[in-house]
């Protein structure tokens, strides 16, 4: 059985749908649920990365790099702007 087969067997049918064999309008329903889902995960990488990325099929540990190398990033600005405030432009 290819991974295709595996996923909607053993998560669609066996999960979602109970052992059954779905409708046409459970299909479309489960669809349109995914579909919303994807939009909104579209919109929390494109929060937490700043912009950097937006497609919801990227993979999870591409978007958490990008998250933690944004987080740095903010952490080195706020210190730099507390330096400079503290110490002005010339730092330590």
């Amino acid at each position: 059985m290819n991974e295709i087969d595996e996923v909607w067997q053993e998560f669609w049918i066996d999960y979602v749908f109970e052992g059954k064999e779905p409708t046409l309008d459970q299909i479309k329903a489960e669809l349109f649920d995914y579909h919303n889902f994807m939009s909104e995960a579209a919109k929390v990488y494109d929060a937490v990365t700043h912009g950097r990325i937006s497609k919801p099929n990227t993979k999870a540990e591409a978007v958490i790099g990008v998250y933690e190398d944004c987080l740095n990033e903010s952490i080195r600005d706020a210190v730099d702007d507390m330096v400079e405030s503290y110490f002005g432009e010339t730092g330590l």
